[in-house]
């Protein structure tokens, strides 16, 4: 799957340290919906790891040096139409990822690169 194809429309953002935040919204268009379920489409949770580490190199991370998923959750599906906020928080080697929608958290996790 084309990751940039599937990205989702970055509609608010802001930085501060190690942090970067931003709103995405969730057009049902995006391909990631393709054949992800007919009738019901959710985003895969393959592809929400992919689109923080999409994001990850606002805060100088290299998607080459992706060393793997130590933790992941994944709470609440992601349908089309959602305004989601994404959060990532850069801890040395390591990136947490949230995202959520209304007070409610889809999914969360941490990312680890290598040196």
């Amino acid at each position: 799957m084309n990751l940039q194809s599937s990205a989702p429309h970055v509609s608010k953002e802001h930085y501060a340290d190690n942090c970067y935040q931003c709103d995405l919204l969730i057009d049902a268009r995006l391909q990631c919906f393709a054949g992800h379920f007919p009738g019901e489409p959710i985003v895969p949770g393959v592809v929400q790891v992919g689109w923080a580490l999409h994001f990850a190199s606002r805060l100088g991370l290299d998607s080459q040096r992706f060393a793997g998923v130590p933790r992941a959750k994944f709470s609440a599906v992601i349908t089309p139409d959602t305004l989601l906020q994404l959060k990532l928080t850069r801890r040395q080697m390591d990136l947490d990822f949230c995202f959520e929608s209304a007070g409610q958290v889809h999914s969360s996790g941490t990312i680890h690169y290598a040196g």
